[in-house]
């Protein structure tokens, strides 16, 4: 059973989530837990309910009747989003030299992601099927990594809902988001800096800007956010 037909699913609240890799898609889904958010298999368009408790994935498609219900969106600015996975695929590589330009590097890495027909689901998923078809549909409530915790008080269930639930919710806000990359590789942070700004020039974000476009519209992000 593909990962990708799993829909997280709240009939009291009338709301589904997509959420995306390197979005927080995992505090997310721990959040929605705590508010009536079940597992669905999507069929054919139609939802078979699989388990209570929601289920952390990445599906993109829409099930038949999706405008009668909200619509949860994990978000990340795509310069960084892209940018982060530059950086982690470095961790494999030996590229630690003196000439290393880093501008140069990601400029490489991307253009040859963007071009090959065969790249990893994460990097290229906001082009699929998926995301497309949001271009046109109202996204209720952004779930940004920027602001977190501020996003998720936006939801009313979330900001109406009891102190404890609230104190959980910030708990979740509070922990380190995404997966806990190595503190021993000393040079690897010195040549590969977690701030997204860093890897751009002109060029770099001309070339991720024109080849996801969508992903800029559907998660609310302007073309002009490396600088910011």
């Amino acid at each position: 059973m593909s990962l990708r037909t799993f829909v997280n699913f709240s009939e009291k609240h009338k709301c589904f989530s997509i959420t995306q890799p390197r979005t927080a898609s995992r505090n997310l889904t721990r959040i929605l837990k705590l508010y009536d958010f079940d597992t669905y298999l999507l069929n054919k368009g139609e939802l078979i309910f699989v388990h209570p408790n929601p289920t952390h994935n990445h599906t993109t498609e829409l099930m038949n009747n999706h405008l009668d219900y909200d619509i949860i969106l994990s978000c990340r600015n795509p310069y960084s989003y892209f940018s982060n996975g530059f950086r982690i695929q470095q961790l494999k590589k030996d590229l630690l030299i003196s000439t290393y330009d880093l501008k140069d590097e990601y400029y490489e890495y991307m253009s040859e992601i963007i071009f090959k027909t065969s790249t990893y689901l994460w990097q290229k998923g906001y082009e699929s099927e998926g995301i497309p078809s949001l271009l046109n549909r109202t996204i209720k409530y952004r779930i940004k990594v920027e602001n977190f915790e501020e996003s998720l008080m936006k939801v009313p269930f979330i900001s109406n809902s009891d102190p404890e639930k609230i104190s959980e919710v910030s708990k979740f806000c509070n922990e380190k988001l995404g997966k806990t990359m190595p503190s021993d590789n000393i040079l690897w942070r010195e040549f590969f800096p977690e701030d997204f700004r860093l890897y751009y020039n002109q060029r770099n974000a001309d070339l991720i800007y024109e080849n996801y476009e969508s992903m800029f519209k559907v998660m609310d992000y302007h073309k002009d956010s490396w600088m910011l």
